[in-house]
């Protein structure tokens, strides 16, 4: 059975959980604000998303709240079958051996189950995000990516004889949702780089030749400094696809630590990345 349309508004506000610190959104300062689900995406809400995981879990949020962990095993196991249907933590079918699949953490708490929601627990390779971005584009059809364009025969001589196969694309399966709900997934991806002053990837399409749509995240971690103390970096990343209305190439962008200015100020280096990629792209091929 295909979802029910997600048109569910919450509150983006302090997510506060018994004996945690709280979870809140860059852009409320603290406050409570509803948004819709194409918000949630245009603006990064991480306590829009920890509800939506909370009720998942049959536990929804209230200030204060314990969360009874009953359940907590099979409530991931469903958010990492869905993320596998788009190819996060499951194998892309690109044709080459030995690929990853990502990492998937082992420490299934409700503190990391919380985190899952929005992508800040288990790993994924660059390929494997550029998989999810394509499904997006693709209306939730997952095709394998491939090396291989064709089989050719060799002549006496040694150069390139007659085609003996065509590699053709293959869809390795189709995400269960409804074109309701795709579509306002490919809406919220849209408004990341259309939207208004808090849309979180506005930089994607500053000087853009076609319309892009993308989404920006932001994975955080703690390292050794190498001194017996712990130093905060990231990575910053983009998945995108272009043109808006007429997918033709997906693309992920992975840019290790945080780029920041002299003034203080983040370069945006992932964003802009991602759009010198689609403007090389379109002006060595063109776009249909």
């Amino acid at each position: 059975m295909k979802s029910s349309i997600l048109v569910c508004v919450l509150n983006d506000q302090p997510i506060e959980i018994q004996g945690s610190a709280p979870k809140q959104s860059w852009f409320t300062n603290g406050q409570t604000t509803s948004i819709t689900a194409v918000q949630s995406l245009e603006y990064s809400s991480n306590p829009y998303m920890i509800q939506t995981a909370l009720a998942i879990l049959g536990q929804p949020y209230q200030k204060g709240m314990g969360i009874y962990t009953s359940k907590l095993e099979e409530s991931f196991n469903k958010i990492r079958k869905s993320y596998a249907e788009y190819g996060l933590g499951a194998s892309t079918g690109i044709d080459i051996p030995d690929e990853s699949e990502g990492f998937n953490g082992v420490d299934e708490t409700a503190a990391n189950y919380l985190d899952e929601s929005f992508g800040q627990y288990d790993n994924y390779t660059p390929l494997q995000l550029a998989q999810y971005a394509a499904t997006l584009a693709n209306d939730g059809k997952r095709v394998s990516p491939h090396i291989v364009e064709g089989i050719y025969e060799s002549n006496d001589d040694g150069s390139l004889g007659a085609l003996h196969k065509t590699i053709e694309p293959k869809t390795l399966n189709t995400v269960e949702i409804s074109q309701e709900n795709m579509s306002l997934l490919q809406q919220g991806m849209y408004q990341v780089t259309h939207g208004g002053g808090m849309a979180t990837g506005l930089n994607v399409m500053e000087n853009a030749s076609v319309s892009i749509n993308a989404k920006t995240g932001t994975s955080e971690t703690y390292v050794s400094d190498g001194n017996g103390g712990l130093v905060y970096t990231s990575v910053n990343n983009v998945v995108a696809y272009a043109p808006s209305e007429n997918p033709q190439i997906a693309i992920s962008v992975m840019v290790p630590d945080t780029i920041i200015r002299d003034d203080g100020v983040t370069t945006h280096a992932n964003q802009y990345i991602t759009r010198d990629i689609v403007n090389l792209y379109h002006a060595i091929y063109g776009f249909k």
